[in-house]
């Protein structure tokens, strides 16, 4: 299978189980956050390459391209990404302490 067939494949895969995911969770809690994140960062190997495995790009890698990517999104939007980086924090942090 060639490289791109490979990422087709699994953005194919990505795409029907994000959605089979979305629809099929109650209320969410961390371990779902952390699922969808998982998927992003698959969406993303598929797009670009960058494999968030440990023993290939690693997931530090991969996650900082992908925010990387959504400040291009933000800066097109006209929106402040260091204030998007703010509003995010502030969800993680609630978010992380409902289940503590």
């Amino acid at each position: 299978m060639t490289s791109k067939a490979k990422r087709v494949a699994i953005a194919q895969r990505v795409g029907r189980e994000g959605i089979d995911h979305a629809l099929n969770s109650g209320e969410r809690t961390n371990a779902d956050r952390v699922a969808e994140g998982r998927v992003i960062l698959d969406l993303m190997h598929a797009m670009t390459g960058v494999d968030p495995a440990h023993d290939a790009d690693g997931p530090q890698t991969a996650i900082s391209d992908t925010l990387a990517q959504l400040f291009h999104v933000a800066h097109a939007e006209g929106l402040d990404h260091t204030q998007l980086i703010a509003t995010a924090l502030m969800h993680f942090d609630a978010e992380i302490n409902e289940e503590d």
